[in-house]
């Protein structure tokens, strides 16, 4: 690069203003420079002329040539717009076409270099010039440079540190190469390094040829040709380059590169390569150091505009294409702007290992992905790696590396072993190996993996996979994933920062939790069975106490009793997993008991972590099923029992019999001993347990079911299923998720269900012939706390001829029922049922099964007390009657707001009637009366059948509409053939509106009182104002008929007045 650069600069700065030197008696003259004109009279040029500023460029070589301080004093100094030219002596070599300058300097500004950087500066003894054509020294254009060299020791000096010295430096045109057979050694941007031989290969101009210049597109292949000493700065940059300067102290040691064979540097494709005995070094302390050794090393780069765009090439040197081709970068430039991507080491016995992790591995070939992280180790024989108390053998090994060049993950492909000891591997063959403390046989593949949120791994093993323990455990299952921990150090030591993927030698390393899957055989001492998935989690620790009340629900409840010798004051650590892993958002609280059944307080669930790549992580698939949350979303006890405390090892229970497709446990360990502290199982779920001699045991089923054990009769279950079944002493639920917790006597279920309880009152408070199961259905949750059951968002239920529905009700038994004691004795009983929101309750009464009356109620708030028949209600609300008419049959038809049948209460089989309320409503079922307060609005009048409705804007005959501030409503059951009907009292500000069969009439009263069966009002003033009666043929009459009176009543069907306290009376006729 240096060669060719001196080339074009002496033939742009030299060759056109080239003159003949100077006689010595003459001592130096000015050059005249090619733009000059030539003597006009012709006569023979007296030579050359001494410029202007002479002095000006031998400050110049004087500032940057202090290596060459003879410049400084040349005879001959040359400059145009980006360079300076020193020499002594020039002539032309004899029989050729080559000039030779002696000594040779040049001082060259690029022009757009930072003005506080230093120039390029070349030194050689002399420069020849080698030309296309015989050279005449008249000529400004002499021709094409074809060929050349720098003799003797050239210096090479420049911007951010360049320094390269060699010798003999040679060009040709028709080789198409560069070449010096002499040691070089060189330095760049804290870059340095040695080497004995430098070739060039070069790219030839392509298209028609400059007659100026050299036929150089630039260079294809820098070669050094042997004994390659490099030492590399890691983080060193070119400093005009914006980069964020390391911490101080924190500087990496250089990086050292060896080789007995040669190294090329490809340009057109950025790959350098190391041949024979290569070996890389780099310190990680004064005592430690990471190293690769192997027999070729192969390095891929790309420039920073094009990192996208550039794929990975055949590393063998000699693939690179012969054909002419366009730079990729003009010469001179060949390492500018670029950006490391790929290597590969390769060789029969490739060794890399590293002092400070401990780790050391045996291969035939590695290649690293820089833009992926990712170093992949194979060969023909097993690779074999080795890291503390770990020991791996597989065929393939790819391993991803986190920022710091840590590693983070890795895949082993093809069948392979892994073994962890007790102790740290011996560091020679003769020692003995530690106590084997977990290992993994498989023929699939292993992958391991780091948890994000703590220090620990995960290994994934398929096909075939045998996990073997101390103490007889045994695994046997076509795919098993494990998590890996480190136990807490001891005392209050303080525990060091672990990278992703490092093994921890501050206590040992143990597996947390393991998935199984597919022909799963398991043997232990809790469990033996087999299943398509199993799922384990190990704790150290014993069962604790059930939690004292919900006021910690969520937060951290609970903790396990640490098992010894564990210190007591040392919590356990909770683990969460993200959303996306192979746990699909796992959240195991293993320090913590689940949240309360009951109400509670709901949080936030976890944020979704970004999930891997679905080709290089197959295994993410969420195994475990565990929705992502915190305790808070699964049940817990919310109060305690007294008398309760952890079990004693003698003490035994009936075991929980689980069978389905899924089963996941959580054990304890302390010591030697186990126990089952959470079971969760999915698919065709069935749960029995069996309470003592004679009782009926629980039956649970379901698609899943989470229980948790706490002492001999406290256990909470979580059973969920489309729907889930729960039977247990009495109570029978049906639910996509229903939360059951035994101890605390609670129950809960999430999402729609129905609640089956066995009851002798109708909701109304009526007495049932016969005890009847009253199913209460809901969409949203219920709460049961085994006397008082609520139920959110679209409940009903329907009991003897009573349909209920609202969107909240608390159903209160007459008795707290058991889930632990016999509930045999006596069966619960309804007491009150209390429903809020969208409140909609219709009732209807059959004779000889033909329909009497349909009752339809709306409202905010209703509240019916079994044993009276009571009914309160918050309004706002609406009561809607429909009572039959006696025997009238009904007929079809419009109703009698837009009727093609015109009705009237003579001839209607229905009567209708709606009362509307802002206030209160009480009644009584049994009574069968009903009262109104605030704002009360009644509309009445005769329809076609119990679907229809008036509409006050178009009223039948003998219709009409009341409002007052407080009412009165009572349905009277009449003779058979007179059919029910209703009664109106209404009192405060009354106003009334209706049709008549001749007209229209309205009234102002105090107290008004209607009897349906006789279509009768009665109007009654309260003492200082009369009842005001107005009749009128049509809405809006001129002249209307105006009564007053203290009293009367109206008939309106027959459009009579009786007057039974007059008063005065004006108006129309």
């Amino acid at each position: 690069m240096a060669l060719l650069l001196s080339l074009r600069l002496v033939y742009g700065l030299v060759v056109g203003p080239l003159v003949s030197p100077p006689n010595s008696r003459m001592g130096a003259r000015p050059v005249r420079t090619a733009s000059d004109p030539a003597n006009a009279d012709g006569s023979e040029d007296p030579g050359p002329s001494m410029p202007q500023q002479r002095r000006d460029l031998l400050d110049v070589a004087a500032e940057y040539l202090p290596h060459a301080p003879w410049s400084a004093q040349a005879r001959y100094a040359l400059r145009s717009s980006n360079a300076y030219i020193f020499t002594e002596e020039w002539e032309k070599e004899a029989n050729s076409n080559g000039v030779r300058f002696e000594p040779f300097a040049i001082v060259y500004r690029a022009p757009d270099a930072p003005a506080d950087d230093p120039p390029l500066t070349i030194v050689c003894d002399s420069a020849v010039l080698e030309f296309a054509e015989n050279f005449d020294i008249r000529n400004p254009r002499p021709g094409r440079v074809v060929g050349g060299s720098l003799q003797g020791p050239v210096a090479i000096r420049g911007p951010n540190g360049l320094s390269a010295n060699t010798r003999n430096l040679s060009f040709s045109e028709s080789s198409q190469r560069a070449w010096s057979d002499h040691e070089i050694d060189f330095a760049w941007g804290g870059h340095s390094g040695r080497a004995q031989g430098l070739e060039l290969d070069l790219i030839p101009q392509v298209g028609k040829l400059d007659d100026d210049k050299p036929a150089i597109a630039g260079i294809r292949t820098l070669r050094l040709v042997s004994g390659v000493h490099l030492q590399l700065q890691p983080g060193a940059e070119d400093r005009r380059r914006p980069v964020q300067p390391a911490p101080a102290g924190k500087r990496r040691a250089p990086v050292t590169i060896t080789c007995s064979g040669n190294f090329e540097f490809k340009f057109e494709v950025q790959v350098a390569v190391f041949h024979k005995n290569v070996e890389v070094t780099q310190p990680t302390s004064d005592t430690q150091a990471e190293r690769l050794s192997t027999d070729t090393l192969t390095l891929e780069f790309v420039r920073d505009s094009d990192e996208n765009k550039v794929a990975k090439v055949d590393a063998e040197p000699d693939t690179a294409s012969s054909e002419p081709a366009k730079p990729s970068t003009p010469a001179g430039d060949g390492f500018g702007n670029l950006k490391f991507r790929w290597l590969r080491a390769a060789g029969p016995k490739t060794i890399v290992s590293s002092d400070r992790s401990e780790l050391r591995a045996v291969m035939q070939e590695l290649t690293y992905d820089e833009p992926a992280r990712e170093v992949v180790l194979k060969g023909t024989s097993p690779v074999r790696v080795e890291q503390k108390n770990h020991r791996l053998q597989s065929t393939e090994i790819a391993v991803t590396l986190d920022a710091e060049g840590d590693i983070e993950r890795a895949h082993c492909r093809g069948n392979g072993r892994l073994v962890r000891y007790t102790g740290r591997l011996p560091k020679t063959e003769e020692e003995p190996l530690p106590r084997i403390d977990f290992a993994a046989k498989w023929d699939g593949e292993l992958r391991l993996e780091p948890q994000a949120d703590h220090p620990g791994s995960t290994i994934d093993l398929s096909h075939r996979v045998v996990l073997t323990r101390p103490g007889g455990m045994r695994l046997l299952a076509e795919r098993v994933r494990i998590w890996l921990s480190e136990d807490a150090p001891e005392g209050n030591a303080p525990k060091p920062r672990k990278r992703p993927g490092e093994f921890g030698d501050n206590g040992r390393t143990r597996p947390e939790r393991m998935l199984a899957l597919r022909q799963v055989e398991l043997k232990s001492p809790q469990m033996v069975g087999a299943t398509e998935r199993l799922e384990i989690w190990f704790q150290q620790g014993r069962l604790g106490p059930p939690p004292s009340g919900p006021e910690n629900s969520d937060a951290e409840i609970s903790r396990l009793t640490p098992a010894q010798p564990a210190p007591a004051s040392s919590p356990l650590r909770r683990v969460a997993l993200r959303d996306g892993d192979l746990a699909g958002g796992v959240q195991a609280a293993a320090n913590n008991r689940p949240a309360p059944a009951g109400p509670q307080k709901a949080n936030p669930p976890l944020r979704p972590a970004a999930s891997r790549d679905a080709k290089a992580n197959p295994p993410r698939a969420n195994p475990s099923g565990i929705p992502p949350g915190n305790p808070a979303d699964v049940p817990s006890p919310e109060t305690a029992v007294a008398d309760q405390a952890a079990p004693g090892k003698g003490k035994t229970q009936s075991p929980i019999l689980v069978s389905a497709d899924v089963i996941r446990v959580q054990m304890l360990l302390d010591g030697d001993d186990a126990e089952v502290e959470r079971i969760r199982t999915e698919g065709h779920v069935h749960v029995t347990q069996q309470h003592g001699t004679g009782q009926i045991p629980l039956d649970v089923k379901g698609d899943q079911l989470q229980v948790w054990n706490y002492t001999e009769e406290r256990q909470v279950l979580r059973v969920q299923g489309k729907p889930a079944h729960v039977h247990d002493r009495g109570l029978q639920l049906e639910g996509d998720d229903i939360r059951f917790d035994r101890g605390a006597n609670q129950a809960s279920v999430l999402g729609k269900g129905v609640l089956r309880m066995p009851v002798r009152n109708g909701i109304d408070g009526k007495k049932l012939s016969d005890a009847q199961l009253v199913d209460i259905f809901w969409q949203e949750k219920m709460e049961f706390d085994g006397q008082t059951a609520r139920f959110f968002a679209g409940v009903k239920t329907q009991l003897d001829g009573t349909e209920l529905s609202c969107e909240e009700m608390q159903v209160r038994l007459t008795r707290r029922v058991s889930f632990i004691e016999d509930n045999a004795e006596r069966e619960p009983e309804l007491e009150t049922v209390l429903c809020r929101d969208r409140v909609l309750i219709k009732s209807s009464e059959y004779q000889e099964n033909k329909l009497q009356s349909v009752r339809l109620a709306t409202g905010q708030e209703f509240q019916f007390e079994q044993a009276t028949g009571d009914l309160q209600s918050n309004g706002p609300g609406i009561l809607t009657f429909w009572t039959r008419n006696g025997n009238r049959p009904e007929k079809k038809g419009r109703n009698s707001s837009g009727s093609r049948n015109p009705i009237s209460q003579g001839n209607s089989p229905w009567n209708y009637t709606r009362v509307t309320y802002s206030g209160r409503m009480r009644g009584n079922a049994e009574k069968r009366r009903s009262q109104f307060f605030d704002r009360v609005r009644v509309i009445y009048g005769p329809v076609n059948s119990p679907n229809d409705q008036l509409d006050v804007d178009r009223l039948p005959e003998q219709a009409g509409t009341l409002r007052c501030e407080e009412l009165t409503v009572t349905q009277v059951v009449a003779p058979r053939d007179k059919g029910e009907h209703v009664t109106v009292l209404g009192r405060g500000n009354c106003e009334i509106e209706g049709r008549m069969k001749d007209g229209y009439f309205s009234a102002l009263a105090y107290s008004v009182s209607f009897d349906q069966s006789k279509g009768m009002y009665v109007l009654a003033g309260d003492g200082r104002r009369d009842a005001e009666l107005s009749r009128e043929s049509a809405p809006g009459a001129s002249q209307p008929a105006v009564q007053k009176a203290k009293r009367f009543e109206f008939f309106p069907e027959r459009n009579e007045l009786n007057v039974i306290e007059a008063s005065s009376a004006t108006g129309g006729t």
